[in-house]
C-alpha cells in the first residue's frame, strides 16, 4: 500500500527506509535521482518539529556563508584541537 499526500497541487509518494544496526539509513534511489545526489555528497541533517530533516549541502553557499569567520580559522581550529588533546592527556582521558 502506497501512502500519498498532496501539497501545492502535486502528488508525492512517500518512500520508506530503515535504520541499520549502526543507525545508518539508505536514501531511496528515486529520491537520490530526484535530488541529483551522488556518492560522497554531503547532507545537512537536523531535527525539526519531531522530524528528521536532511538537505543537500550547497557547497557554494556553504563556502560563502562563513564570512564572519577570521581568515585564519583553520589555524584557530587546529590550536583548539591541540589544546583539548593536551588537556585530555593531562586528565588521563584518551580519545
Amino acid at each position: 500500500m502506497a501512502i500519498f499526500f498532496s501539497y501545492d497541487f502535486h502528488l508525492y509518494r512517500m518512500e520508506k527506509t530503515m535504520l541499520t544496526r549502526n543507525f545508518q539509513v539508505t536514501i531511496p534511489k528515486k529520491i537520490r535521482n530526484q535530488l541529483g545526489l551522488k556518492l560522497g555528497d554531503e547532507l545537512r541533517i537536523h531535527a525539526e518539529d519531531g522530524k528528521i530533516v536532511m538537505e543537500p549541502l550547497d557547497e557554494i553557499a556553504w563556502e560563502e556563508s562563513p564570512s564572519f569567520l577570521p581568515d585564519n580559522f583553520e589555524k584557530v581550529q587546529e590550536h583548539l584541537r591541540r589544546d583539548a588533546s593536551e588537556r585530555f592527556r593531562r586528565l588521563g582521558i584518551s580519545g
